[in-house]
């Protein structure tokens, strides 16, 4: 009998989070899309204003862009649980304590890597002189710089925020018209985040003639589609958001230590494996 009860409040949960007004959906994906940009130019600026005619140096620049993203995330992580709503919020991280979900995720996880693993492997094998994307080798040197900072915002923070944002918010949005729009929208958005194509870093990119660049973020591209689309499957299919997070947390992680053994590992080797 108890059993039986705690099961129905189990089901409750998850048609609280399936069955969640279409407006807090969208008020997520918004808040985490357009956030990131937002938050990430506001505090750029009190940094501007503290370092004003100043002169940087490099290790300089990486240690305040290391900042700029920590706060960035922790500053999101605040709006989007106030988007989600407290009662969400506690009843999708109550299933923290299912076992199972957790273990699912991992599994979903491992998917995920070994998939974009693959792809990445066929492409190095195609073309040998792409390597890391912008946003890979940006948040790299961060990692490498500050190691336990990019930790909570790589590891932590940036896959919480990124699967309300883009899992409960963008796929549970379309989920509710049509399973493959959301499915194949939802990986590619997901996708598009990590790369110049949705930011004025494209005109750049086009106004400097880098063609290489462009085809490295181009080829990259699909490992990131791949993984939206194996985190959208591990939420719809396990109908909550903590498998989700621990398959990207997991690939996450992976991709942390990785970067942290740059130094003694090939770059052929470190790419294959990417930060979402």
């Amino acid at each position: 009998m108890y059993s039986n009860i705690n099961e129905e409040k189990e089901n409750n949960n998850k048609k609280k989070l399936l069955d969640a007004p279409l407006w807090r959906n969208l008020l997520c994906f918004v808040v985490g899309f357009l956030g990131v940009t937002l938050i990430g130019n506001v505090i750029s600026s009190f940094f501007k204003i503290a370092y004003k005619d100043q002169t940087l140096s490099d290790e300089l620049k990486i240690s305040i862009s290391a900042y700029i993203n920590f706060f960035t995330y922790f500053i999101l992580f605040i709006l989007l649980i106030f988007c989600l709503g407290l009662p969400l919020f506690k009843a999708i991280f109550k299933d923290f304590k299912h076992g199972k979900k957790v273990a699912k995720g991992l599994m979903w996880g491992a998917i995920a890597m070994g998939a974009t693993v693959t792809y990445n492997i066929i492409i190095q094998s195609i073309f040998s002189w792409v390597g890391e994307n912008a946003n890979e080798s940006g948040v790299n040197a961060i990692i490498l710089s500050k190691p336990l900072l990019s930790f909570l915002m790589v590891v932590v923070l940036a896959p919480i925020c990124e699967e309300i944002a883009y899992r409960f918010g963008l796929f549970g949005a379309l989920y509710k018209k049509n399973r493959i729009l959301a499915l194949v929208l939802g990986g590619l958005i997901f996708g598009l985040i990590h790369t110049p194509f949705i930011s004025l870093e494209i005109i750049d990119l086009i106004k400097a003639g880098d063609v290489q660049q462009i085809l490295i973020e181009l080829l990259n591209l699909p490992s990131y589609f791949l993984s939206g689309i194996i985190l959208c499957l591990a939420y719809e299919k396990n109908e909550s958001l903590v498998s989700s997070i621990t398959a990207h947390t997991l690939n996450n992680l992976v991709a942390f230590y990785m970067t942290l053994l740059a130094s003694t590992l090939p770059e052929a080797i470190r790419i294959l494996f990417r930060i979402f």
